[in-house]
This record gives structure tokens, C-alpha cells and sequence, in this order.
């Protein structure tokens, strides 16, 4: 049977159902207790750092802050590889394909970073699943629709309005399926 400091020495204090020891043993108990203590401190307050970090990041991502706070923000955050430093606001009119696989929130942080304004609203047309990025003072898109597919095109799209190059769909060959008509330039990723 195998017993731990406290149980040994109040089994060795203990002879013949008498306790010689008692003060010893309750003092080797409030010292596990107090280690159990401590422990359990030093765990919340990691939790409670980690959970805020999280939970400023995420206020911030869509909050627009800006200054000292956010660079604090953004150095807590892990360092994103070099495929993901596409920037749609900057770079989709150079490479429309770099916009694939990007959620309507990365769209509208690579407005923000890029000095625009931007807000996601649903669609109100068509098959009503597209996410809506509305963008405000940039000279070329002026809206991206994020679609996850399943509506008469089948496959999933982004459709992006543009001031200079009309509309342009980025898409899945495989998967998209265009109407007759169809005035978009397509794009495939």
C-alpha cells in the first residue's frame, strides 16, 4: 500500500490509537493544502492571460483599433505564413487567384490593414448565402460577395465589383456551373 507524506506520518504518529503527533500531522496537511493552493492560483492566472489575449484580439479584429493597443494585439498573435500575407485590398487586382480560401472576415481585415473601411452584411439576392464585404474608400472594389456555393452556380465563388475592370469571378472549374449570360470574367483559381 503505498501512502504519501502526510499518511506516513500520521501513520507513525498514530501508535495504539493514540495520536502523539497531531500538531505535526495537521501541519504537513495546511502545507499540501496551501501547495494545492498555490498551484491552482498559478493555473487560473495562465488561463486568465490566455483568455485575454484571445479575447482582445478578437474585439480588436473587427473594432478597427488602431495605435499602440493593436501593435501590442497583433505581437500576440501567431506570425502568419508567407501564403496567407496576400492581401486582397493591395494585391487582388494583380493576382485574382490569391483570393481563394479566404472568409469574409480575412477580407475585410485586409481592408482595415490597408486603410479602408470595410463591414460583412448577407446577402439579399439570389440564393441569400453569400457573405456581403461592403467596402468604402478604395479606388477599385467597391463590394466582394463571398458565396459557399449550393445556389444555381453550384460551386463556390467571389464575386468582386470593381470600378475599373468591371466583375470579375474567381471560381472552381470543377465545380462552378455559369448561366447563360453570363457578364462576370471568370476567373479560375
Amino acid at each position: 500500500m503505498s501512502f504519501g507524506a502526510t499518511e506516513w506520518l500520521r501513520d507513525k504518529t498514530n501508535v495504539g490509537g493514540v495520536d502523539k503527533c497531531s500538531d505535526a500531522y495537521r501541519y504537513c496537511t495546511y502545507i499540501g493544502m496551501a501547495q494545492d493552493a498555490v498551484t491552482l492560483a498559478r493555473a487560473a492566472i495562465d488561463f486568465a492571460k490566455a483568455y485575454k489575449g484571445y479575447a482582445a484580439a478578437k474585439f480588436a479584429k473587427h473594432k478597427g483599433i488602431t495605435g499602440a493597443v493593436r501593435d501590442d494585439i497583433k505581437a500576440a498573435q501567431p506570425v502568419m505564413p508567407k501564403a496567407m500575407a496576400y492581401n486582397v485590398a493591395k494585391d487582388f487586382l494583380k493576382n485574382p487567384r490569391g483570393i481563394w480560401g479566404k472568409t469574409a472576415e480575412n477580407i475585410v481585415d485586409d481592408f482595415i490593414k490597408a486603410g479602408n473601411q470595410a463591414t460583412i452584411r448577407p446577402s439579399v439576392k439570389g440564393s441569400k448565402k453569400a457573405e456581403v464585404v461592403a467596402v468604402k474608400n478604395h479606388p477599385n472594389i467597391s463590394q466582394i460577395q463571398v458565396h459557399p456555393g449550393g445556389g444555381r452556380h453550384v460551386g463556390e465563388y467571389y464575386k468582386v465589383s470593381t470600378t475599373t475592370d468591371g466583375t470579375i469571378k474567381v471560381v472552381d472549374k470543377a465545380t462552378y456551373k455559369p448561366t447563360s449570360g453570363e457578364k462576370a470574367k471568370i476567373i479560375y483559381k
